[in-house]
């Protein structure tokens, strides 16, 4: 080990030798670029650092106003979501009563139609009936004349014109 440290001294006292003030010029001048190489990272350094905190603060701005966004648009959202609820709602209770209205108006008009049917069912019996009487009669006085065939004719002839005029 000692042949190392011997050597590496040997080859300094060499150095020093052959370049003597060259070195020393050599080591000044590289120690001031490192100053000023360090002072100029140290800017370089410091304009990233500033750069960095205006990228965050934006970014931080950007991120309140999308939240402050995202906010409003969530509660536009539940506004249209619960008025477009109320609207279906309320259309369905439309509906109902709508149907509850038709089904209201159907019932009457069965109603009607019924009475209707049965009137015009009344009458009709009563006018078989008047047509019924009215033949009997008729039979009674033609049995009762001994009326020709002639006669008989035009009063199933009347009756038949009686009965299609009803109608």
């Amino acid at each position: 080990m000692s042949d190392k440290s011997n050597e590496t001294e040997n080859l300094s006292r060499i150095k020093e030798i052959l370049f003597g003030e060259d070195l020393s010029s050599i080591e000044e001048r590289f120690e001031k670029f490192k100053l000023e190489n360090k002072a100029s990272f140290e800017n370089i350094q410091d304009e990233f650092k500033q750069k960095l905190l205006e990228i965050e603060k934006v970014l931080s701005e950007q991120k309140q106003n999308s939240d402050s966004q995202f906010k409003t648009n969530d509660s536009v959202l539940k506004k249209l979501s619960d008025k477009v609820e109320k609207d279906i709602s309320d259309l369905n209770l439309d509906i109902i009563k709508e149907k509850a209205n038709i089904q209201q108006t159907l019932k009457k008009i069965e109603e009607n139609n019924a009475l209707q049917l049965n009137h015009f069912k009344d009458e009709i019996n009563k006018s078989l009936d008047d047509i019924k009487k009215m033949m009997d009669e008729k039979l009674e006085d033609l049995n009762s004349r001994k009326a020709d065939s002639k006669i008989i004719a035009d009063l199933f002839h009347s009756m038949a014109d009686k009965l299609s005029s009803n109608k």
